[in-house]
């Protein structure tokens, strides 16, 4: 009885280990795939970013041309010039540009009953999702890379808060990335996600912090997406109140108080964008498993 014991014990642990070397050579082959036929969509993530940083980069140049003289840190230069509002717009088009297929395609293009067979939707979604990702960085990163190296060649020296902010921003883009997944495993095609992705990330949450604001509510925004890009520059200099009381007037009266809030704390920030990025994920792995092809 010892022996057939030891027999089942010793053949279901070949078994795991054959399955589990089979689903990392499933999941490394997709991976591979992906960076091959994603090259044409990482080209346009690094070129919006390239595009991005050479149109800020030639406004500085010429405000420095009519007199403006260059702050006087290089943090000031960093958060002034390159991490403004305009950065976050960039993350959700690096997102989408590399995400918003991650699913869909399967449906739009038929191909579900040629991969499905062939490998499981959880180690396919893994692959699709590192891949992208890895892109993703690549492009982020560039901006970064761009963006240093012109404050390096002007200051000479650069805060070490500035690899904070770098990985704030990796952070950041994968939670955007998590939401056009979420999207991807709802439609049907790219453009569907493409569209819902932009409404809510542009319009609807930005919709939801004017109300919040109008309403006079004072309660942090965490369950709102876009707010957790403010850390991306404010890691530089965290404010010691993290909200400000602003005075709206449209006559001589009074007015109304509202509450801006300008960044989440570094703890808040970690368990936000870790909270979303892991419900859409594994939401979008729940769909994406119990889809059908009709």
């Amino acid at each position: 009885m010892n022996i057939q014991q030891a027999e089942t014990k010793e053949s279901r642990i070949m078994k795991f280990q054959d399955a589990m070397y089979i689903g990392s050579r499933q999941i490394g082959s997709t991976i591979k795939f992906e960076f091959i036929r994603n090259k044409m969509n990482l080209l346009i993530a690094i070129g919006a970013s390239v595009f991005v940083f050479l149109l800020f980069f030639i406004i500085d140049l010429i405000q420095q041309g009519r007199g403006l003289e260059l702050p006087e840190s290089n943090v000031n230069y960093i958060t002034g010039n390159y991490l403004t509002m305009i950065f976050p717009l960039l993350v959700m088009v690096i997102a989408v540009t590399l995400g918003s297929s991650i699913i869909s395609e399967d449906y739009q293009k038929d191909t579900g009953n040629l991969i499905f067979p062939k490998t499981t939707k959880a180690r396919l979604l893994t692959g699709r999702l590192v891949a992208r990702f890895i892109y993703a960085i690549v492009a982020v990163t560039t901006y970064y890379l761009l963006v240093g190296i012109t404050t390096l060649i002007y200051y000479g020296t650069i805060s070490s808060l500035f690899f904070a902010s770098w990985g704030w921003a990796l952070l950041y883009t994968l939670t955007v990335f998590s939401v056009v997944i979420f999207f991807s495993s709802l439609m049907k095609s790219n453009a569907g996600t493409i569209i819902l992705s932009i409404l809510l990330i542009l319009i609807v949450f930005n919709l939801i912090d004017q109300l919040l604001r109008v309403t006079g509510a004072t309660f942090e925004p965490v369950f709102i997406l876009t707010y957790y890009s403010n850390i991306i520059s404010s890691i530089f200099d965290m404010p010691v109140e993290r909200y400000a009381e602003i005075t709206l007037r449209r006559g001589p009266g009074e007015g109304i108080t509202v509450f801006q809030w300008i960044t989440p704390s570094i703890g808040g920030a970690v368990a936000g964008m870790l909270s979303y990025t892991t419900l859409l994920i594994a939401s979008s792995y729940i769909l994406f498993r119990f889809r059908q092809k009709k």
